[in-house]
């Protein structure tokens, strides 16, 4: 449907659920999971009109959290396929699977040469990780007995934004993957910041906000130059992190909820852009 709401288009119609698209970088085709969470769950993709819809992996252990490289000729994806949780890439037409190191919450660098991804397996509690794509040079980033998880690359690929619980709440954080320096960029007025999206400059970052489990979510944006952060308004779920989030729309204009869809009978989750 459009952006500002109108006419929605179903683009799937089987008994299983399908869920969490995201479009390809040039906007022509959509990845998603599809499938039943109590039994299993496999990457799919189709045009972006919904025609020619397939099923990229089909094994028995559930394939799940998949996202493009920029140049759209991979996909990563986590899979418990041989035993642990790993994060495994794939060529574009679901060819080629590849284990490529234990863990999950992969975020590819803006250049496609690393991904960034979240792991308890070697030190015990999460940590965020660095590793090339043809899994060598794999490094440490954070080292702490609290969990450090989300990581979101700056667009410039030299810095990482996540999630920190070392403070006390979640919190946001900053680490030079080159040097493994971190500054904390968010002391909690909330006790949830969480889910960093960085704007396309690298100049701030939009994140969600909860007071505690139960309030309604608050998207949040922090200026670096200005040194502070701003409400942008308050939602009654938290607002999933976007791909190409309008920093300049979001700077310029208090964010109104409106209501895309109205269906009274039906669901509609997971929401993601596609730039024109």
């Amino acid at each position: 449907m459009p952006a500002a709401g109108g006419d929605v288009i179903q683009l799937t119609d089987t008994r299983e659920f399908e869920q969490n698209p995201q479009w390809s970088p040039d906007g022509r085709r959509i990845i998603y999971t599809i499938g039943d969470v109590m039994s299993n769950i496999d990457v799919g993709v189709m045009n972006a009109d919904g025609s020619n819809a397939t099923r990229l992996t089909q094994h028995p252990e559930s394939d799940k959290e998949a996202c493009w490289s920029p140049d759209g000729q991979q996909i990563a994806f986590v899979s418990q396929r041989d035993g642990d949780i790993a994060i495994w890439t794939m060529a574009a037409d679901g060819s080629e699977p590849r284990k490529l190191v234990q863990g999950r919450q992969p975020s590819w660098s803006p250049d496609g040469r690393r991904i960034t991804f979240t792991s308890g397996q070697f030190e015990g509690n999460d940590e965020i990780y660095v590793i090339n794509t043809d899994g060598s040079d794999m490094r440490r980033i954070t080292q702490d007995k609290r969990f450090d998880w989300y990581p979101s690359w700056a667009p410039n690929g030299r810095l990482l934004a996540f999630n920190s619980e070392r403070f006390g709440g979640q919190e946001l954080m900053i680490a030079n993957p080159a040097n493994g320096h971190q500054i904390r960029i968010t002391v909690a007025q909330m006790t949830f910041e969480q889910d960093p999206e960085w704007s396309p400059d690298g100049g701030g970052l939009v994140y969600q906000g909860k007071m505690k489990i139960g309030d309604d979510g608050e998207l949040m944006i922090e200026e670096f130059s200005m040194g502070k952060k701003r409400p942008m308004g308050t939602f009654d779920i938290f607002v999933v992190p976007s791909v190409g989030f309008d920093w300049d729309e979001a700077v310029s204009k208090p964010i109104l909820p409106v209501n895309l869809t109205n269906t009274d009978d039906r669901d509609e989750v997971s929401p993601s852009w596609r730039a024109f």
